[in-house]
């Protein structure tokens, strides 16, 4: 069972200040706790939850399925072609179940997507997921927003699948 898990731990090298590395344990919790609720309201392509790992009586880390190529590297490491439409189509709906929530995800991008063995998608990474509205702690990812926000709403989201778009087909005609 244990081979078959990921287990998503803090970055402590990305952290350049105090304050930040003060930011952790919140930042962590929350998202085991956006995690917990999704696997309340579960949908088949949102990455599945085991638990927390605790050390100490700390949480050290966020267990999740391992399973999956990542987005970005898809069209490198698979020789045949992804069904683009298809793979869109099953994108938005993932992010409509998120929505139909009240959240938004605020960090969609190609490294944020597994692709199962029959391509199909799994959004990964909650660690920006919020409810509409909620200020962000962070949120986005540089080259897949068009700004900078404080506060979590789906048109970041929209923006970005528009995005994954057009990069899913410039990478597949050789534009990239």
């Amino acid at each position: 069972m244990r081979e078959n898990l990921y287990t998503k731990r803090p970055k402590l090298p990305c952290l350049d200040y105090e304050e930040e590395t003060k930011l952790l344990p919140r930042l962590l919790l929350e998202e085991a706790q956006v995690l917990q609720f999704f696997q309340q309201h579960p949908h088949p392509n949102l990455i599945k939850f085991h638990g927390c790992t605790i050390n100490r009586g700390r949480m050290t880390g966020i267990a999740l399925d391992k399973d999956g190529i990542v987005l970005q590297y898809r069209h490198r490491d698979v020789p045949c072609p992804l069904d683009i439409d298809a793979c869109m189509h099953k994108i938005r709906e993932e992010v409509k179940h998120i929505h139909s929530l009240r959240f938004a995800h605020n960090d969609l991008n190609p490294t944020n997507m597994l692709l199962d063995n029959n391509d199909n998608p799994v959004i990964i990474d909650f660690g920006s997921c919020k409810r509409v509205g909620e200020e962000l702690i962070s949120g986005g990812t540089y080259g897949w927003i068009d700004e900078d926000y404080s506060t979590s709403a789906q048109s970041y989201d929209e923006s970005a699948l528009d995005k994954i778009n057009k990069w899913l087909r410039s990478i597949t005609s050789g534009d990239a």
